[in-house]
């Protein structure tokens, strides 16, 4: 019987849930939309006329289309739709039903706002009503002043309305409490106890983005979550920009300035605003029970096609083999291709221990490129002789999906978290001190990796938009070119330099403008394959096993040959990432205490390197004859 002898531990890493996320990628959504409700008369009278005035009514614009409607009552009521939709009864009975049935077509539009200024000049009284204090959507002295302590000193609309919705999503707890469940509080009830539900918490958003002058207004309509995979009534905002027009922000789920196409918006108010409002004429003692729930189905009927990622996004490691209980900082990039104000959103999907948040919220500059950093934590909890691989996985709001991975054993270095965090300090690029959209800087090592032996190779493309820049300076390090720029022109750069060093500033700047960027080298002193540890500690005399084993390496190696014991080695051409494969030997020719392993390899240039490695093993009921074999061969 052939034993199998397991090679490589596998730590599965937990995966952190998403708020909602499912129908993100599709380019349009075809949703039915039904909505039913009933009032009864009581009490005694003549009934002249009732009206029921529906305000949850799906329109047009930009994002959603109504391709089929249907309305139906019970009794037969007269229907209007100029107005609002209103069904209108002259017949006395004791309860009156009715009903809505639409099918939407929603769209998945990206919002590319422009550059535009802040504090914003008058507006027209077209928009002057939806930047006033309301009965819900109030605005109070410690609203204004927690808004101001948010924006500071922002000069971008589209940055100044970020900040706001990032600071209510980060601070206020989404919470069904049965208080506010039922009833919606006003925004500075909110603010002052931290919690709320949807409603509530774009309430709050569209509160504090009107106290600073800019008009909002609150959307009430259904959307998608997959924490009980169906839609519900939801709550979200919409904010104008001058010149550009209103654009959609769902602070409950993290979208600032795009919403998924799950959204049917239904009813668009200054406030909080009811439903359904009755109206009827009667003479006697008549009255209403409102006390019918409104009841709001919707259910997808058809997908559009899947959309590509927005934003070309990557992840990598700064540190890696590193021991059990390390702190790795990870990388992420994320790089806008628009010249637009965008956002996005990052979330951690799979990761060992986190020390924050699985989400970031993200605003994009136009052509920005950012990097934004998470630590994990690694496990301590391992035995030795073993290597372990861990993964960090992430994706967006638009369906990019990267993922790395870590390994560490006992015996590696230790990282602790200080080191990490000074490692993303180091990296992490402060705001500049005077930033332009009239210039663009990207920076990017001809290849992932450098050897210490080699010099460092980076190339830079400078690009201007509408304006001359003139003195300019690009220096990486200490190396720096100097030059003048026209209008609407591109320039290259190469640098080459000797560096020890994983990191390396870009800095562009004149007098007017300066412009950083952090570039990941990856610095490696020699190539190095890892061999996962074999898990077993002891065989049999004369059995029949399989051993399998995987060999990694971070660089590209050649002409690899791997001996095990004095068994026929295994070659390979390259090894490029990780290959597996099997010995499948006879255990008696296992009969020294050590499984010894010899590896030998190029780098890309030639190079040859030699590396060993041994694993304890005990070979049981060895005949008599091979101890004094093994004696004499130690």
């Amino acid at each position: 019987m052939k034993k199998v002898i397991l090679l490589l531990l596998i730590l599965i890493s937990f995966n952190a849930t998403i708020a909602q996320g499912d129908y993100n990628t599709y380019s349009n959504l075809e949703i039915d939309f039904l909505l039913n409700s009933q009032v009864s008369l009581i009490g005694s009278g003549t009934l002249n006329e009732l009206t029921a005035k529906v305000f949850l009514e799906p329109q047009n614009d930009d994002m959603q289309e109504v391709i089929f409607s249907e309305e139906s009552s019970t009794p037969d009521s007269e229907i209007f739709s100029n107005g609002g939709l209103r069904f209108v009864w002259d017949v006395q009975t004791t309860n009156y039903q009715f009903s809505t049935s639409r099918k939407i077509k929603t769209t998945n539009v990206l919002f590319k706002v422009p550059e535009i200024d802040f504090p914003y000049p008058e507006l027209s009284s077209e928009y002057q009503g939806y930047m006033q204090s309301e009965e819900t959507i109030d605005i109070t002295p410690e609203i204004i002043s927690k808004t101001s302590e948010i924006i500071q000193s922002e000069d971008n609309a589209y940055l100044t309305v970020h900040k706001i919705g990032n600071w209510i999503h980060s601070n206020i707890e989404y919470d069904l409490n049965t208080l506010t469940e039922k009833a919606s509080q006003k925004s500075s009830w909110v603010l002052e106890n931290e919690y709320g539900v949807c409603d509530e918490i774009t309430s709050l958003f569209i509160s504090m983005v009107r106290s600073v002058g800019i008009p909002a207004r609150f959307i009430s309509g259904m959307a998608y979550t997959n924490s009980n995979d169906d839609f519900g009534n939801h709550g979200w905002a919409e904010v104008y920009y001058p010149g550009y027009g209103w654009v959609p922000y769902d602070v409950t789920y993290g979208q600032l300035g795009w919403i998924d196409p799950t959204h049917i918006a239904l009813q668009k108010s200054k406030d909080v605003e009811s439903s359904i409002i009755y109206e009827w004429q009667a003479s006697g003692e008549l009255s209403l029970d409102t006390s019918g729930e409104i009841s709001t189905v919707s259910s997808i009927s058809n997908l559009g096609n899947i959309i590509p990622p927005v934003f070309e996004t990557s992840i990598v490691t700064l540190e890696n083999n590193v021991a059990p209980g390390s702190y790795v900082p990870v990388q992420i990039k994320i790089k806008n291709p628009y010249n637009a104000y965008l956002s996005d959103n990052i979330i951690i999907t799979k990761a060992p221990g986190q020390l924050e948040s699985n989400q970031k919220i993200i605003p994009l500059k136009p052509l920005e490129e950012k990097e934004i950093f998470w630590i994990f934590h690694i496990p301590e909890d391992v035995q030795p002789n073993y290597l372990y691989t861990t993964s960090v996985e992430f994706m967006d709001l638009y369906g990019s999906k990267k993922s790395t991975t870590i390994s560490f054993a006992v015996g590696n270095e230790f990282i602790s978290l200080e080191e990490a965090e000074e490692m993303v300090d180091a990296l992490s690029i402060e705001e500049e001190d005077t930033y332009s959209n009239q210039i663009f800087l990207n920076c990017n090592p001809k290849k992932p990796y450098f050897y210490e032996f080699e010099k460092v190779k980076i190339d830079c493309m400078v690009r201007t938009f509408n304006n001359e820049m003139n003195g300019l300076s690009l220096c990486l390090g200490e190396t720096c070119e100097i030059f003048d720029m026209s209008p609407n022109s591109e320039r290259e750069f190469t640098f080459e330099f000797d560096s020890d060093k994983n990191t390396v500033r870009a800095v562009l700047k004149n007098s007017e403008i300066e412009v950083k960027r952090n570039i990941i080298m990856g610095i490696i002193e020699k190539p190095k394959i890892e061999i996962s540890k074999i898990e077993i500690t002891e065989v049999n005399y004369d059995e029949e096993i399989e051993i399998p084993i995987t060999i990694s390496s971070q660089t590209p190696l050649k002409e690899v040959v791997l001996t095990l014991n004095r068994f026929n080695p295994v070659e390979f051409q390259e090894l490029v990432g990780s290959k597996s494969f099997t010995f499948s030997v006879n255990s008696k020719y296992l009969n020294s205490e050590k499984m010894e392993m010899e590896l030998e390899y190029q780098d890309e240039y030639g190079n040859v390197y030699t590396q060993n490695h041994s694993q304890n093993l005990i070979v049981n009921n060895l005949p008599w004859y091979w101890k004094f074999i093994n004696l004499f061969r130690s």
